[in-house]
């Protein structure tokens, strides 16, 4: 996952609106006490000064979770997902480790991942209006 879309998707669940969230890890005591949101610019100050490979958890690099920055030469296929393909990306993933199998739907011998791509297009559909 892009870094830098992560670190945006951790500032928006955990330190915006009237949330409270301890791991909105640049707010005071008192903010979170008082549930005050902050500033993106405030969370891009404190990344600046962390370091991103040991930060708490929700910021932290993705890589440094799975060991990927070390074992990299260790994986036989390293590929990038998108929501739009994702059915076919997953389908595509399992097929190649031999796992066809686990993409079925239950009790339909549609593909499990072909259904989430049409889950996912309605949602998109649905947001957009």
């Amino acid at each position: 996952r892009d870094p830098l879309e992560r670190f945006l998707s951790a500032f928006l669940n955990k330190c915006t609106d009237t949330c409270n969230d301890i791991h909105c890890m640049m707010r005071t005591q008192a903010e979170r006490m008082e549930s005050i949101p902050i500033s993106f610019q405030r969370a891009v100050d404190w990344i600046l000064t962390q370091d991103i490979k040991t930060t708490n958890t929700h910021y932290r690099l993705q890589s440094h979770h799975c060991e990927l920055y070390r074992r990299l030469h260790e994986y036989t296929s390293v590929g990038v997902m998108h929501a739009e393909t994702l059915g076919d990306d997953a389908s595509c993933l399992l097929a190649s480790a031999g796992l066809e199998w686990v993409d079925k739907s239950q009790n339909s011998s549609e593909p499990f991942w072909g259904v989430a791509d049409q889950f996912i297009a309605h949602k998109s559909e649905a947001l957009l209006k």
